[in-house]
């Protein structure tokens, strides 16, 4: 596997200042990389590293994310990498965003779809730009309803599971809106560990995490993995990596319902950051 130098190379990293993505920051760091860190809260862990750049962000509020995104575009800086990586487990209950979307499909999915369409949009990519989505094990057992989340049908492991699944689209989603563009896009699928995702969650499911995470891998584990994945030279399409192995690529659904619900995301994607 050819490993390209991180040194100096600029990541643009969701979720960038707890659990899996503190601890990828870290390893990145450790690589030489400028790692721009987007997340709700500084983390005083890395705030003193010359290359953490902590961009606060709060992914279930598009105007607060689209304007911080047009801030950061107008420094002139051209990521090398993005990490889309932030996530919170669906809540008990249908949770609506100032934005009008179901909590978990706009966190998850539709705020990494603006921040990687705006990046392209505005140039602000290097030579050799690579996409990393990090899904979950539960994108593999679901098939997708292909709609936007409605509070008539939700169900919390449902939308989860979804949310996870059209992370994997968004590769082609924006090769359908920037066709000239050259990037690399591939998924990460961190299997089940330890982490602060459950935040969401209902007192007693915290108490049942907290008691189960010392028995599961540890998010510094799982992140070297996911830099080791990060440091890859090569361009790869949809191809999904775990731990150390590369499952097949993912092929999207040849279907009327999938390529309408991508027409749809890349109409919604238009209207937020117009």
């Amino acid at each position: 596997m050819a490993e390209m130098d991180l040194a100096k190379r600029k990541i643009l990293l969701t979720g960038g200042t707890s659990g899996l993505g503190l601890e990828t920051a870290r390893g990145l760091l450790a690589g030489g990389a400028e790692v721009y860190a987007m997340g709700r809260k500084l983390n005083d862990k890395l705030s003193e590293d010359p290359g953490y750049r902590f961009i606060r962000t709060d992914f279930s509020d598009m105007d607060q994310l689209t304007g911080t995104m047009r801030e950061l575009l107008n420094s002139n800086l051209r990521f090398d990498l993005i990490i889309n990586n932030a996530g919170v487990l669906s809540p008990p209950e249908y949770n609506e965003t100032v934005n009008g979307y179901e909590h978990t499909f706009q966190v998850n999915f539709l705020s990494h779809l603006v921040i990687n369409e705006m990046i392209l949009k505005h140039d602000a990519y290097g030579d050799k730009l690579n996409i990393i989505a990090v899904t979950s094990p539960v994108y593999n057992h679901i098939k997708p309803d292909f709609r936007i989340p409605e509070k008539t049908t939700y169900k919390s492991f449902r939308i989860y599971s979804e949310s996870k699944y059209y992370m994997l689209l968004i590769g082609d989603i924006l090769k359908r809106d920037f066709p000239d563009v050259n990037f690399g896009f591939y998924a990460f699928n961190p299997g089940t560990f330890g982490s602060g995702i459950y935040r969401m969650q209902k007192p007693w499911f915290h108490i049942l995490y907290r008691t189960a995470a010392p028995f599961m891998r540890s998010s510094s584990n799982v992140a070297g993995s996911l830099c080791r994945v990060a440091a890859r030279e090569e361009k790869e399409i949809n191809a999904i990596y775990s731990r150390n192995r590369i499952k097949p690529s993912f092929i999207t659904p040849n279907s009327k319902e999938a390529e309408e619900f991508m027409t749809r995301c890349s109409e919604l994607v238009k209207d937020i950051t117009s």
